[in-house]
């Protein structure tokens, strides 16, 4: 710097670089039957912490993400919607640090579904006194099989944390001295802690005197008297001659 130039106003720019994150959101549903799915169409709010500005909307693609480039910060995740049946997930409180610029992020989250109780009964049908030892099955409108078991001596059979969804209940086995009730019980669980009652009857088997150890002997009987004749005719034939 001379006298010429003192007076002279020197502006230098100076440019603070911003360090970005890719924050990767990885969504799954778990089913008690089926495990962990990739959950798509789950839509997210991304808001900064400090002033509860939006930043970003996020919807997972069928792989189950979704993802968006944040500056350095402090946020909120907040899920919006999500698969019918299952609980949305709680906010998540996130940072991007400064450390590395264009890092990697991922956020991993599961949701649950809600789950309610079947409380079955198995009834005669004449008398409505419980049958145990029916073997019951349930499957998923998937036909997938959720539950085997038997009922006990009042006929009963509870099953416990049945996801959302819809199901139906075969009997494979009637209990001894019972014919087996054919077809598919339908019903649903829909809402959390829901209890369905579901009733089931069977009939006696009717016993039908078998006639196969009367009959049999009696025709072997006539069977051997009328070759005893036939050959008593021909013996008495051939004296005659």
């Amino acid at each position: 710097m001379t006298k010429e130039n003192a007076s002279e106003v020197i502006s230098l720019i100076v440019e603070n670089k911003i360090f970005e994150t890719n924050v990767v959101l990885s969504k799954r549903f778990f089913s008690s039957f089926l495990g962990l799915r990739a959950e798509d169409k789950a839509e997210f709010v991304i808001y900064r912490k400090k002033d509860n500005k939006t930043m970003a909307t996020l919807t997972t693609n069928e792989e189950g993400y979704a993802e968006v480039l944040l500056p350095y910060g402090e946020y909120i995740l907040k899920q919006v919607s999500g698969k019918t049946g299952y609980y949305l997930q709680e906010d998540v409180v996130f940072s991007v640090n400064e450390k590395k610029n264009r890092e990697k992020k991922e956020i991993q989250l599961v949701n649950f579904p809600y789950q309610g109780k079947l409380e079955f009964l198995k009834l005669d049908a004449a008398t409505r006194k419980g049958l145990k030892d029916a073997f019951i099955e349930i499957y998923s409108e998937e036909d997938v099989l959720v539950f085997q078991g038997k009922t006990d001596e009042f006929g009963k059979l509870i099953v416990n944390n049945l996801d959302y969804g819809k199901y139906y209940l075969k009997e494979k086995q009637a209990p001894k001295g019972y014919a087996l009730s054919v077809g598919k019980n339908y019903f649903e669980i829909n809402e959390a802690g829901q209890v369905v009652s579901l009733e089931l009857e069977n009939e006696q088997e009717v016993v039908v005197p078998s006639t196969n150890k009367i009959s049999f002997p009696v025709y072997l009987f006539l069977s051997i008297l009328c070759f005893s004749l036939g050959t008593i005719s021909i013996l008495y034939a051939k004296k005659k001659i």
